[in-house]
């Protein structure tokens, strides 16, 4: 611990200014795409008003402008169709093309009454970007990235901050092993019932499996007193195919034909705790004939 501490203090010391700077900068995730885009528009602002006010012009507001144009040559042929109908399907396009270049005037109408030169927002917009671009210089990182990058700098220097007290790190130290302790006593005595449980269970469906006689059992072998991460033992599956015989290791001492019965023996009486409603078997009667096959 004490051999280190120069270090994690230098490590520390690094990160909490370049935290400073990033949460003092307080960029946003989506803030970048947004900034760039408002500077746009507002750099833009008077070619898109000039731009706007011209579609205006030609769509509905000069003299030869589309709208009235449209409307004059559906009412000419509103006219001409009492004399031919099959001009009924030019005057509804003309028609629908009427009332989309209108749709199209009004949004245009509402785009052009909210935009206007706005040259103190246009320096503020300018100045938030230079200061993003700035981090993102001095941290060699693309702008969208520095949220990100405080994320991790403040998991990091939390890190530091516990690892720099000792007496923290000791107490958490204890409070997990207290709490694994607890999660592990509590898996070993449901392992300790199903335990028991699956090995009378398996043993009796051994019986109508040709195997007369013979002992399923479940052992749990204690681990060193620290545990492990699969708990506070190993569990193995013991078999005696014959009776009178001591249960050794499954994969020790069964033979295909026994594995296979046994295997599914433990496939079926486990499915039952999923509530499983079919089970399907690849070639489960693998070493298997006569009338154990049948069953």
């Amino acid at each position: 611990y004490e051999t280190h501490a120069a270090l994690r203090n230098a490590e520390r010391e690094q990160l909490q200014w370049q935290v400073s700077e990033l949460e003092q900068l307080a960029l946003q995730p989506d803030e970048w795409d947004a900034v760039q885009a408002e500077h746009t528009r507002l750099a833009h602002a008077a070619g898109l008003i000039e731009g706007v006010q011209a579609t205006l012009d030609s769509l509905s507001e000069a003299d030869a402008a589309c709208v009235p144009l449209l409307s004059a040559a559906g009412t000419r042929l509103d006219t001409l169709l009492g004399y031919d109908a099959r001009l009924r399907e030019a005057r509804d396009l003309i028609r629908s093309g009427e009332t989309q270049v209108q749709e199209a005037v009004y949004a245009l109408r509402h785009y052009a009454d909210r935009l206007e030169l706005d040259p103190q927002r246009l320096a503020a917009v300018e100045a938030r970007m230079e200061a993003i671009h700035g981090s993102a210089r001095k941290f060699r990182l693309a702008p969208p990235e520095l949220p990100e990058h405080l994320r991790r700098l403040q998991a990091r220097l939390a890190e530091l901050e516990i690892a720099s007290n000792l007496e923290v790190l000791v107490r958490e130290e204890q409070q997990a092993r207290t709490r694994y302790f607890e999660l592990a006593a509590k898996l070993s005595a449901g392992r300790k019932k199903a335990a028991a449980k699956l090995g009378k269970e398996v043993t009796q469906a051994m019986q109508r499996l040709a195997m007369a006689g013979g002992r399923f059992e479940v052992v749990l072998n204690a681990h060193p007193p620290e545990g492990s991460v699969h708990g506070a033992e190993l569990v193995e599956f013991l078999v005696a195919a014959n009776p009178g015989v001591e249960p050794r290791a499954l994969a020790k001492v069964a033979s295909g034909g026994e594995l296979s019965r046994i295997s599914l023996a433990i496939q079926v009486i486990t499915s039952k705790a999923a509530l499983v409603p079919t089970l399907i078997f690849d070639e489960v009667d693998a070493g298997i004939g006569g009338g154990v096959a049948e069953i």
